[in-house]
């Protein structure tokens, strides 16, 4: 395996107000990029499970977090990779003895990742890099794209984009480089695209970036800054993890974070006692056919308090909540959409909110039942 996302790409703001977690609650959380699993201790959960099935994330996740534990703030973000530093090697011997032998062990072997910065190792941070230094200049100077990036408003934005948009190369480079073959082959994890039907991703993905560049404040959206840019414009704009007047929070409650090697149906199926208020499932709809997104639904189900909530994301799979769930299982579609428009994370298609009922529910209806096919 290797590290597939050195960054959460959904978009931790709009993860806290669906989640509304309380103090106290109990959170599950698909750890990817580490970053929205640590943005979530803010709002002063009791625990928070980051789990994934892929190591390498979790190894990742505990890097971030032992160096938050160890540094102070300036010191981290120039050892992530957020602002430029030639003495990563010498912080993170710092951090080390604050990771367990496994992430130790693993981190030990790779100077140079640690060297670049860790937010910038990810198969899709890597194909993100390419575009930025191959399709870009290309396509547009560099002054153009400074000016969208310094828009003071949404219609100077749009403006911009409309001249960005007359040069007839972005729209093939962009849709030769964003193909499903060359982005689900070089850009995502193995698997990306295998529950889509459609052939044609690239005219979805450049119809959601004009909105990102001419609906989306571009000061506060962190995410197109990075992919046009490289980095964050910290303090100002960035991940919830990230910012200062968010550091030393999640620092004081870092013992509240619980890290799994595990896929999350292994996990909820070797965990049948654990409770959870809050789900963070990242994408992992887009991943699974509809039998599939049955067992999971009714798994977490039965592992939901009542009123407990999940939420996710999906590029271009909108998984409806299965018909023999849809007494336990409420969506928040309006609430879902009205968070949806604010979304920094603009390449997603849908932004979703389950509500579950009951899960004595769940359980009479005998999770013995369910189809034993491991998901992924």
């Amino acid at each position: 395996m290797s590290i597939n996302y050195a960054q959460c790409w959904e978009d931790s703001e709009l993860l806290r107000k669906a989640l509304a977690i309380q103090p106290g609650d109990r959170v599950l959380s698909i750890a990817s990029g580490g970053d929205n699993s640590l943005a979530l201790l803010l709002d002063d959960p009791d625990s928070v499970v980051a789990l994934d099935f892929n190591p390498e994330q979790i190894y990742l996740t505990a890097l971030k977090a032992a160096a938050i534990r160890r540094l102070e703030y300036s010191d981290f973000v120039r050892f992530v990779g957020a602002s430029p530093g030639d003495d990563r090697i010498l912080l993170y011997r710092r951090v080390a003895p604050y990771l367990d032998s496994d992430a130790r062990l693993y981190w030990d072997s790779r100077r140079k990742i640690i060297e670049q910065g860790i937010i910038h190792c990810g198969k899709f941070e890597t194909y993100l890099r390419l575009f930025r230094k191959v399709i870009l200049p290309l396509t547009h100077t560099r002054r153009s794209l400074t000016e969208i990036l310094e828009a003071p408003s949404l219609e100077k934005q749009a403006f911009l984009y409309q001249k960005l948009s007359q040069n007839r190369w972005w729209r093939i480079l962009f849709s030769l480089f964003f193909s499903r073959l060359l982005l689900g082959r070089w850009g995502r994890c193995q698997g990306a695209f295998s529950q889509v039907t459609q052939s044609n991703i690239a005219d979805r993905l450049f119809a959601r970036t004009k909105r990102g560049l001419t609906e989306i404040p571009v000061d506060s959206n962190h995410f197109l800054k990075y992919i046009l840019t490289g980095n964050y414009r910290l303090p100002k704009s960035g991940p919830d993890y990230l910012l200062p007047r968010h550091y030393y929070q999640i620092r004081e409650r870092l013992d509240r974070l619980h890290l799994k090697v595990a896929g999350l149906e292994e996990y909820l199926r070797q965990n049948e006692s654990a409770k959870f208020e809050a789900f963070n499932l990242s994408d992992i709809f887009e991943y699974l056919d509809s039998r599939q997104i049955e067992n999971l639904s009714q798994l977490l189900g039965s592992r939901a308090t009542c009123g407990a909530r999940a939420a996710f994301w999906t590029m271009f799979i909108s998984p409806a909540i299965p018909d023999r769930l849809s007494e336990q299982i409420a969506s928040e579609t309006i609430r879902a959409e009205i968070l949806r428009r604010k979304d920094r994370g603009f390449f997603y298609g849908s932004f979703n909110i389950w509500k579950f009922g009951n899960s004595a529910i769940y359980a009479a209806s005998s999770l013995s039942n369910i189809d034993r096919e491991s998901l992924p």
